[in-house]
């Protein structure tokens, strides 16, 4: 006897479309994730890519038969470095942000 198969739910375009108009309206209230939950996203990968660095690698070297420290430096050393870029660009720009929000108070202020 065979066991009975799960029906998949379907992903068509109807439903893509109801994906995208809810995605849209949840963008044009302007509501953002927080800078702590950003900065906790971005160390989460960083972790994960120190943790699975030799897997990375490994397979790196069977499928495109690339040596382990030339896809350390290509791959994983290139992606930690545009973390560590993505990290400082989001504390300047919440730094900017807090900036002309307190300079717009003290603008409001004298007048």
């Amino acid at each position: 006897m065979l066991p009975e198969l799960e029906e998949k739910p379907i992903f068509d375009g109807e439903k893509a479309n109801l994906l995208v108009r809810d995605l849209r309206k949840c963008f044009d209230s302007g509501r953002t994730k927080s800078y702590e939950w950003r900065v906790s996203q971005l160390e989460a990968i960083s972790k994960m890519l120190e943790e699975k660095e030799k897997e990375i690698t490994e397979a790196l070297y069977k499928d495109l038969a690339k040596p382990p420290f030339e896809a350390f430096i290509t791959e994983v050393f290139n992606f930690l470095l545009l973390l560590c870029i993505s990290l400082w660009n989001s504390f300047n720009l919440l730094f900017l942000h807090s900036l002309l929000s307190c300079c717009h108070l003290m603008f409001q202020f004298v007048q």
